[in-house]
């Protein structure tokens, strides 16, 4: 258990790394939570598959490292392998933007874009209502010409 806690934090230091120089800080798991909370709970799990599963092991996660830190003698039997396994993934979907929040942020983007279109189709048959009388008649001349 030993070498299992000692890989474990390793991988999380590694995963810390990364999530400090994403955020610009120096508690970057910390603010990764945090940035989920932020969100509709409800909406984020029902459009993203390990929304959940992905924000208990963050916490999951956090708090193994912090007892190792802080608490539990580092031979004591805390971490197991799936632990170290799950910090891997974790660490592979975020820079293959596959994390949970990268996977809400382009579902976040593709619906403004998609209610941006809808705008401006709306934009465009509302002008094409708004002609004056003038505008209307000059539209016709045209057309008469053109025959």
């Amino acid at each position: 258990m030993y070498d299992l806690n000692i890989e474990f934090l390793e991988k999380y230091k590694k995963l810390e790394k990364l999530l400090n120089e994403m955020y610009s800080s120096a508690r970057g798991v910390n603010d990764y939570i945090l940035d989920m909370e932020k969100f509709n709970y409800d909406y984020a799990v029902n459009k993203i598959n390990n929304w959940d599963e992905t924000y208990k092991n963050l916490k999951h996660s956090r708090w193994m490292r912090n007892q190792l830190a802080h608490d539990v003698p580092i031979y004591s039997e805390l971490c197991e392998q799936s632990d170290v396994n799950w910090i891997d993934e974790f660490y592979c979907d975020l820079f293959n933007y596959k994390d949970p929040l990268a996977l809400f942020y382009k579902i976040k983007r593709e619906n403004s874009n998609s209610i941006k279109n809808n705008v401006a189709k709306e934009n465009d048959e509302f002008k094409k209502e708004d002609k004056s009388f003038f505008e209307k008649i000059i539209e016709k001349i045209k057309k008469l010409i053109k025959l």
